[in-house]
């Protein structure tokens, strides 16, 4: 499960882990089920600016061609995950990991950091809880099953300007 801000770098991560073959739950949003603990995708296209292209030939091909499930809206292109690859929604899971992105250390050699699971369970808590609709006592039940769905879940920290060594780093840390 990849977390950040926006402008933090999830879409580009996201992309290239999928040009390299692994299936994704989502970049901005995705769903999480209570009753089983579970994280699903949630079908949405993947934002990238031109200058993430750069990095990207075959997808800035895709959307310079304007292939099925690309377009170009206010400067950024906004390409469907199928697109890039056919089969690239994961089954619903647990995480296996947290990567906590901060578009403040791009200027940083790329590189994944072991980080505190108490502050990416937190940090995933928050996300999905600030825009969840719950009555005050569901909260405390969502919030603890999320917590229990995270508790196998290592956490890093994820730096570096080169997104195509940070999938690389998250390759040999965490998807073995």
């Amino acid at each position: 499960m990849i977390i950040g801000d926006s402008g933090a770098g999830k879409s580009t991560l996201v992309t290239h882990l999928l040009l390299r073959g692994h299936r994704m739950l989502g970049d901005d949003v995705v769903r999480f089920a209570t009753a089983d603990g579970t994280f699903s995708a949630v079908g949405r296209s993947v934002k990238l600016d031109p200058k993430t292209l750069q990095d990207l030939p075959l997808v800035a091909e895709l959307c310079a061609t304007a292939t099925v499930g690309t377009l170009l809206a206010a400067g950024c292109y906004y390409v469907s995950p199928a697109t890039i690859r056919r089969h690239w929604q994961a089954e619903p899971a647990r995480p296996r990991a947290v990567v906590l992105l901060d578009a403040g250390t791009r200027m940083e050699r790329a590189a994944l950091r072991r980080s505190s699971e108490g502050e990416a369970a937190v940090v995933v808590t928050q996300k999905v809880l600030g825009s969840a609709r719950l009555e005050p006592g569901e909260r405390g039940r969502v919030a603890a099953r999320l917590l229990e769905s995270l508790a196998e879940s290592a956490a890093y920290r994820a730096v570096g300007s080169d997104p195509g060594a940070v999938a690389e780093a998250l390759e040999r840390e965490v998807m073995l």
